[in-house]
C-alpha cells in the first residue's frame, strides 16, 4: 500500500500542472499574455509545485529507509526472538498486537522521547511507533522543525478540552472553508465582479450581460508553536508526567489560533486578524453603551450591516465572559432579570441560555471567550458575524521532539507545533466590529 501523503502530494502537483496547462492554453488562444491576476496566480502555481517537489522527495527517501528497515528487521526471524531481552539489540520483538504507546500501556511516549538518544530501546520502539502511524520525520514546507507525532490516545484525552478553548474559530469547523492543511500555501479565488441577474426582456432575447470575476488569493501557512522545560528529577522520578505538559501546550496552541484569527497583524509570523484587517466595517459605541437596551441596539445595527453589505444573515456575536455576564445581570424596572435560563423565559426576555447550553442575545448565537479582547487593553470591543472566512488547519497539532538543551541545569525540553491558514478578506463584510463600548457593569445590591 502506498504512502497516503505521497499520493495526496502527488495529486496536488498533477492539479497545480493542470491550472498552468489552462493558463498556457489560454494565451494561445487568445494570442495575448497573461493579466497580471494570471501570472500572479501562475507563478504561486510554479512555486508551490516546488515546494510540493521538494517534500515528495524527502518522503520518498524516507519510505525508502523505513521498507529497507523492515526488511532489516525481516532478515533477523529467528536471531530476533533468541536476542529477546537482551540489551543494546535493535531486533527486540516489542509489542506485536496493538500499538506500542497506548492508554494503560507499558511504555511511555514522552520518557522515550527522552531517553531515545541513550537508550537503544527507546529508540527502536519510537521507530516503529513512526512506521504504525505511517507519519514521516521528514521537515515540513513551512518549517525545518523535525519531530514525532503524539500518539492517538493522548490526543483524543486531551484535545477535546483543549480545542475547547478556541471558541471563535470553532464556529467555523465544518464550514466549506474548513479543511486539513496539506501544502505550505492555498490558492482560492476571491470574487471582484458579481454575477449578473435579471429578466428576460422577451423569449430569445439575451440574458444580462454581466458575468461573474474573480482574481486569486494564494493564502501562506503560518506556524504556531511553544515550549516547556522540566528538570530531569521530575521527568526521572516522576514528579510531573510530560504528558500533562502536552496537555497544556496543546490548550495553549489553540488558544493562540483564536487570538490570531481576531488579533494578528498580519507580520512577524502571524495571520492577519478580522479585527485588523482593511476594510473592516465598524460600528463606535462611542463608550455609551453600558446597559442593554443600548447593547441591544447596537447588536442589530452591526448585524444589520453584514445583512446588507454581505448579503448574508449575522449568526453570532462574540465577547468577553464579563460582557455576557454583566448583560445576564441586568433586570428591568421590577428588578426581574431580563435574562432567561435553561429554557425558561419572562416575557420581555432579551439574552437567555437555552435547554441545550447555548447562550443566545438578540437572536444572535453567543460567542464567548477573553480572546475578543485584545491584549493589554480595556474590554470595549465586540463583535457580530457568519461564517465566510477562509480558514484551513493542521489539526491537531501531533509534532513534539526533546532536547537536553540546557544541560547545565538537567533541564528538558519539550517542544509542540502545528501550523493554520487564515483569512478574513475574501468576503470583508462577514463581520462587523463593535469598538469603543463602554466597561461591563454589574448591579450592586445593598447588603444588610
Amino acid at each position: 500500500m502506498r504512502n497516503p501523503r505521497i499520493e495526496a502530494l502527488e495529486q496536488r502537483r498533477d492539479d497545480l500542472k493542470k491550472q498552468l496547462d489552462e493558463l498556457d492554453n489560454a494565451v494561445i488562444e487568445r494570442s495575448a499574455d497573461l493579466s497580471d491576476d494570471e501570472r500572479a496566480t501562475y507563478e504561486a502555481a510554479e512555486a508551490e509545485i516546488a515546494r510540493t517537489n521538494e517534500q515528495l522527495a524527502k518522503l520518498i527517501t524516507r519510505e525508502q529507509e523505513i521498507n529497507r528497515s523492515r526488511e532489516l528487521s525481516a532478515s533477523l526471524g529467528d536471531a530476533t526472538n533468541a536476542n529477546h531481552g537482551k540489551p543494546g539489540m535493535p531486533g527486540v520483538t516489542i509489542e506485536p498486537d496493538g500499538p506500542i504507546y497506548r492508554e494503560g500501556g507499558e511504555h511511555d511516549f514522552f520518557l522515550d522521547v527522552y531517553r531515545a538518544k541513550s537508550d537503544s530501546k527507546a529508540a527502536y520502539r519510537l521507530e516503529k511507533h513512526t512506521e504504525q502511524v505511517n507519519i514521516e520525520r521528514a521537515a515540513s514546507a513551512t518549517s525545518d522543525l523535525v519531530g514525532l507525532v503524539v500518539p492517538q490516545y493522548l490526543v483524543e484525552k486531551y484535545q477535546p478540552l483543549a480545542v475547547s478553548r478556541r471558541a471563535f474559530l470553532n464556529t467555523l469547523v465544518g464550514t466549506p472553508s474548513y479543511g486539513r492543511l496539506s501544502s505550505a500555501s492555498v490558492i482560492i479565488p476571491k470574487e471582484t465582479v458579481a454575477p449578473g441577474m435579471g429578466a428576460q426582456s422577451a423569449e430569445n432575447q439575451a440574458f444580462s450581460t454581466a458575468s461573474w470575476a474573480s482574481t486569486s488569493v494564494t493564502l501562506s501557512a503560518v506556524t504556531i508553536g511553544g515550549y516547556g522545560d522540566l528538570s530531569v528529577q521530575a521527568i526521572q522520578l516522576g514528579q510531573v508526567r510530560p504528558d500533562r505538559l502536552f496537555a497544556e501546550m496543546l490548550e495553549r496552541y489553540y488558544q493562540d489560533q483564536d487570538r490570531q484569527a481576531l488579533w494578528g497583524s498580519g507580520s512577524s509570523g502571524e495571520v492577519e486578524g478580522v479585527f485588523l484587517a482593511d476594510g473592516t466595517q465598524t460600528v463606535n459605541g462611542g463608550y455609551t453603551v453600558t446597559g442593554f437596551a443600548e447593547h441591544y441596539g447596537v447588536v442589530q445595527e452591526a448585524a444589520s450591516k453584514i445583512e446588507i453589505n454581505d448579503e448574508r444573515d449575522a449568526q453570532y456575536v462574540l465577547m468577553t465572559p464579563a460582557r455576557w455576564r454583566s448583560l445576564l445581570s441586568a433586570s428591568d424596572s421590577d428588578g426581574r432579570p431580563i435574562a432567561g435560563m435553561n429554557g425558561t423565559f419572562p416575557s420581555n426576555v432579551g439574552a437567555y441560555v437555552d435547554s441545550a447550553g447555548q447562550r443566545w442575545f438578540g437572536g444572535l448565537r453567543v460567542v464567548v471567550t477573553n480572546k475578543v479582547q485584545k491584549s493589554g487593553e480595556d474590554d470595549t470591543v465586540m463583535a457580530v458575524y457568519n461564517t465566510d472566512f477562509a480558514y484551513f488547519e493542521d489539526s491537531p497539532p501531533q509534532t513534539v521532539t526533546a532536547d537536553q538543551v540546557v544541560a547545565h541545569t538537567g533541564s528538558v525540553r519539550y517542544v509542540t507545533w502545528g501550523y493554520m491558514i487564515f483569512s478574513p478578506e475574501i468576503r470583508v463584510n462577514s463581520l462587523c466590529l463593535i469598538q469603543n463600548l463602554g466597561e461591563p457593569a454589574f448591579p450592586t445590591a445593598a447588603v444588610s
